[in-house]
């Protein structure tokens, strides 16, 4: 096969590469969604978190709202990195803690980041964020959830750059 042929055929795979994405047959699936609403989160009570606005989705895979989940299209390993910032608050006391966590079909699977004894006398911002790698079988579904214990609500702080979560077929 000469250089030539070898572009042709490279170009004729890209092609059938982006035909297969538009038509939701890809084996390639990544997502990403953001939010910069206020979601607020209830103290003691594990909270899915909205990533209400979805960067991409070139599959649809993403349900937003109150329910929020990526559902996966085809079995494989997912890689996903989520983070959160909740906003600044003052009643951070010691052994109260933040907790973002991985679920799957509505079940625990990882903590992805826990900060513990977070305390202060001024307003401190909490940053969670961190990655896993799951298996999913077609139909499967994740979500990303939020547990605080400082005694009452607290607010996502309302910048996209620091919510969000990305999700990869690898």
């Amino acid at each position: 096969m000469n250089d030539h042929d070898r572009r042709r055929l490279a170009d004729l795979e890209r092609r059938a590469e982006h035909d297969r994405v538009q038509s939701g047959t890809s084996s390639v699936i990544v997502a990403r969604a953001a939010t910069a609403a206020a979601q607020s989160i209830a103290n003691a009570t594990t909270t899915i978190i909205d990533y209400g606005t979805v960067t991409f989705d070139p599959q649809t895979r993403i349900t937003t709202g109150a329910a929020w989940k990526f559902t996966a299209a085809l079995a494989g390993y997912y890689a996903v990195n989520a983070s959160i910032l909740l906003s600044p608050t003052a009643t951070w006391a010691a052994g109260e803690t933040g907790n973002l966590r991985l679920y799957k079909n509505g079940a625990f699977v990882s903590q992805l980041d826990r900060k513990d004894n977070f305390s202060g006398a001024t307003a401190q911002l909490m940053s969670l964020h961190g990655s896993d790698l799951i298996f999913l079988v077609a139909g499967d579904s994740i979500n990303i959830r939020v547990l605080q214990d400082t005694g009452g609500a607290l607010a996502l702080h309302t910048d996209a750059a620091f919510n969000y979560v990305t999700i990869a077929r690898v």
